[in-house]
């Protein structure tokens, strides 16, 4: 009896680790740490040429206030500059070429065209909320789209240049994709743990469904009242969430699993929720990277 229990214990400590480490490489030491928002905007249509985009936002800052995104202009078109630079007014500045008030980085304004240009990446703190998109070409082609704004942290939008039509994936796919992606790795794994706790799953099988969907219904439930599934506040909230969710739990299995005594039951619900916990941050890594492109 002793060697089979060691053995779900071995593997769950490995399951552990490979999740940790999977994390790892999306993660780079840095000073600077903490979410950053950003932004990629897929193009459409656009001529077969060298084009330079940009974000058209509303600031009433002075431009000696702005933070200087593009350090240096002359290896760059100039009479694109110029042509781009029309779009601004008193009010209007563009976010890469004349700046925002705290640094905002991308890639927009390449020295030379390599390749077709359908992917532009913008991303950090200064990054603004609302904004037009505008993009001219090589051969004096220009566009603008109407004003919209990023709905969420991490967002894509898909700009069709021949007509200036931008695209979203509506909210509530964004928030169903998150959910499902997060419920049932969350299932298997304290389904699988479940088991090593030697409780029987056809006797607590109900129970455990129950409980754990009521509990992902909480937590995206509370996200979406916050607006803030795809905002800092999610990094902020999360770790709290998670320990009143394993709280809660360890509360509800004390009381309704079957089988053993109430203080195996309420370690059951407190490892098996650290453990989803680890496995399932380390997860979403590369599930968000997939719903982040919708």
């Amino acid at each position: 009896m002793k060697v089979r229990s060691k053995v779900p214990a071995f593997l769950i400590l490995v399951l552990v680790l490979t999740g940790i480490l999977f994390a790892l490489p999306n993660r780079s030491a840095s000073a600077d740490i903490g979410p950053k928002p950003s932004l990629k905007i897929q193009v459409t249509n656009a001529p077969d040429e060298l084009c330079y985009l940009d974000l058209l936002y509303t600031t009433t800052a002075p431009p000696d206030d702005l933070y200087q995104n593009i350090r240096e202009t002359k290896a760059l078109n100039q009479v694109m500059l110029a042509q781009i630079r029309s779009f601004e007014t008193e009010s209007k500045k563009l976010a890469i070429l004349t700046g925002t008030l705290a640094p905002t980085f991308g890639n927009s304004y390449p020295v030379q065209r390599s390749g077709p240009q359908t992917n532009f990446d913008f991303g950090y703190i200064g990054m603004p909320k609302t904004f037009q998109i505008v993009l001219v070409s090589e051969s004096g082609y220009q566009i603008i789209s109407p004003e919209v704004t990023r709905e969420r942290f991490y967002t894509t939008m898909r700009f069709d240049a021949a007509t200036g039509a931008v695209t979203q994936t509506p909210l509530f796919l964004v928030f169903a994709a998150k959910f499902i992606s997060t419920l049932i790795p969350t299932l298997l794994i304290e389904g699988l743990v479940l088991l090593w706790f030697r409780f029987n799953w056809k006797d607590n099988r109900l129970v455990f469904l129950a409980v754990n969907l009521t509990t992902q219904l909480a937590l995206h439930g509370t996200f979406i009242a916050f607006g803030s599934e795809y905002s800092p506040a999610f990094f902020f909230l999360l770790v709290p969430l998670e320990v009143i969710i394993m709280i809660v739990e360890s509360i509800a299995y004390a009381f309704l699993l079957k089988g053993h005594k109430v203080g195996r039951r309420i370690a059951y619900g407190v490892v098996a929720n650290l453990i989803s916990f680890v496995l399932g941050f380390s997860l979403s890594v590369y599930t968000d990277e997939i719903i982040n492109t919708f």
